[in-house]
Order: structure tokens, then sequence, then C-alpha cells
């Protein structure tokens, strides 16, 4: 009980779920609309059949993916909230909380650092996590109930969707998180975390392009085939192909469970490795666009380099033109753009 009182403190907790509730209300009801109601809509669908017709078996069936798309989580509403949620929760969390000096405050008052940190992640999973219960219990209810949608789906679909909709978000709120510890803005920490989500799936892609760019540029042949197989091993450290799962790793399916487990574990890591930086962390650094001053030159670096990976193959792909020279042009474009960007948002942001 002292371990956990350390860790966590049930003031700290109920302020995040009393400033953010709002977000446990929209995800409640985007789930709704989602779920228990495409129950309701089914069976109105149905109730204009006629019964009697020799197509209704393949009618009924057509009208199935209503109630078993979004139970195999196959719908945009729940692409949508695992994508945006757990992100704009973390940036309220901690980038509102910096802007609006709350942070500060919180840190002379008589909390230790773990227990703001960790009544955080807690008040944030608390948030997202509960809607999908209660939906959860509202859909085995109602498949229980209604005789009609019995044979669509099991109750051990309900379970699967519930435990492959909750670990991603668990592992998108830690990751968002731990970005949180590296970024001093909210708008700063919103954008970074999205790229840093997509940036293994996003530099093979760049490396693709630039690999046809210069085969095509320079009319040779060159062995690709690593670059290619690379695909495999990017896509487990492309966070958004959780969303789907079973799709993204169709291949390897009867490890599927194994790969959750996996995703678990390192979201404990990543909350782990978030505390730690949060105790690193400079108050006075609140309201900078990077919390850690040496992360500046290799933000910037990286932007560069993307940026110029880029643009190389983009200038010669609009113009249409295979030219070495062009190709030349458009790296040193995009590694000054990519240079000069983010040292102006730092600079402007010193400024405000």
């Amino acid at each position: 009980m002292n371990l956990v009182t350390s860790l966590f403190n049930k003031n700290l907790y109920k302020k995040d779920i009393r400033l953010h509730w709002v977000f446990g209300i929209v995800i409640f009801g985007l789930l709704f609309l989602d779920l228990p109601m495409s129950h309701i809509r089914y069976l109105n669908e149905i109730s204009k059949l006629d019964p009697m017709s020799y197509q209704y078996i393949e009618e009924l069936a057509w009208r199935s993916y209503m109630i078993t798309d979004p139970i195999q989580g196959e719908s945009p509403i729940q692409f949508f909230i695992l994508l945006i949620f757990p992100i704009m929760i973390a940036g309220f969390l901690l980038g509102e909380e910096r802007r609006t000096k709350t942070l500060e405050l919180l840190g002379v008052m008589p909390y230790k650092r773990v227990q703001i940190y960790m009544s955080k992640v807690l008040a944030g999973l608390s948030i997202m996590i509960v809607p999908y219960l209660l939906n959860f219990c509202i859909t085995l209810l109602m498949r229980y109930s209604i005789k009609e949608v019995a044979n669509l789906y099991g109750y051990g679909d309900v379970v699967h969707w519930i435990y492959m909709s909750i670990v991603p978000i668990l592992l998108f709120f830690s990751f968002s998180m731990l970005m949180g510890m590296l970024v001093g803005t909210t708008i700063a920490q919103v954008i970074l975390t999205v790229i840093f989500m997509f940036l293994p799936g996003g530099l093979w892609g760049l490396l693709m392009m630039n690999a046809e760019a210069i085969r095509y540029t320079l009319a040779i042949h060159f062995n690709d085939t690593f670059i290619r197989e690379m695909g495999d091993i990017v896509r487990f450290f492309t966070l958004p192909l959780y969303i789907l799962p079973e799709r993204t790793f169709h291949d390897c399916i009867d490890k599927i469970n194994l790969i959750m487990g996996i995703l678990v574990i390192a979201s404990m890591i990543m909350i782990f490795i978030g505390y730690r930086l949060f105790l690193k962390n400079k108050m006075e650094r609140n309201g900078e666009i990077l919390m850690f001053a040496g992360l500046e030159n290799f933000f910037k670096v990286g932007v560069a380099i993307c940026t110029m990976l880029l643009f190389g193959p983009l200038l010669t792909g609009i113009l249409q033109i295979n030219s070495i020279v062009l190709l030349i042009i458009g790296y040193v474009i995009g590694l000054g753009l990519g240079w000069f960007i983010p040292n102006y948002c730092i600079q402007v942001n010193r400024r405000a």
C-alpha cells in the first residue's frame, strides 16, 4: 500500500480527470455510434427485407458487415480514436500544463515527481480505456439480448476486439508521453509525436524513392533487394501500423499474441524512460520546443537529412527530368530548408 501511495497521488489523479474528462465522453460517444448503434442500424435494415425473397439470406449476409467490421476494429471511427486521442490527451496532460505553468507550480508543492508523472499516465489511460470497457459491456449485453445478431459474432470476438484495441492505445499513449518529456510546447509535442510515429516507415519510403531516382537518373542497375527487405523489419517499428496488427502482420498471425505481449512490455519500458526523463526536465525550459538543449543539433540535422532525401527525388519527379544535376539541386534545396526551418522555429519560439 505504501508503494502505491508513493507512486500515485489520488488528488493529482482526480485533477487530471476533472480537467480532461471531456475526451473520455467523446471517445465513449464515438464508440457507442460505432458498436452498439451498429446493432440498431442492422436491425432497422433487415426489417425492410422480405423474408420470403429468394435473396433474403444473401441480403442478410451482405448487411452483416455493419456489425462485423466494427467488432473486428475495421472502422474509420476506431482508426481515428486510436491515432488521434492518445496523442491529444498526452499533449494536454503535459504540453498545456507546461504552457500554463501548472507543472512548475506542482514542482514546488509537496508532491514527488513520480507522483506527478504516474498520476498523469494513469489518468490518461483511464480517460481512454474506461469508454472502451463501457462499450464492451453494452455490446455484450446486446449480443445476449438480440437474437438476430447472435450468429454474427461470439463473445470471444468482443473480448478479442477490446484486447486488440487497448494494447495499441497503451502503445501510442506511452510513446506520446515519452515524446512529451522531450518537447516543451503542446503544438511541438503533437507534431513531433506524429512525425516520430511514422518515422521508420517514412525513412524507408524515402530510401526507396531515392534508390529509384538514382537508378533512373544515372541509368544504372543496382540491387535494391536489401532496401526492400528492410520493409519487413521497419513495419515492426512503425507504430501506426499496429492499428490493424492482424492485417499488417498477416504473415506471422500465429505469433500475434506474442507481438501484443511485446508491445505491452515496450509500453511499460517507454513509460519508465519517460519518468526518468521527467526527473531530468528543467522547469525553466518549459515553453522551449525541446526540453534538452543537447537535442537541438540532433533535431536540426535529422530534419535537414529527411528534407534533403525528400526534395531530391521530388524535384526530378515534378519536372519529369532525369538529371543528376537536378537531383543534386533538389538535395541542396532540401538540406537548406531542413536546416533553416527548425532553426527559425526555435528562435521564434524563444522570442515569443
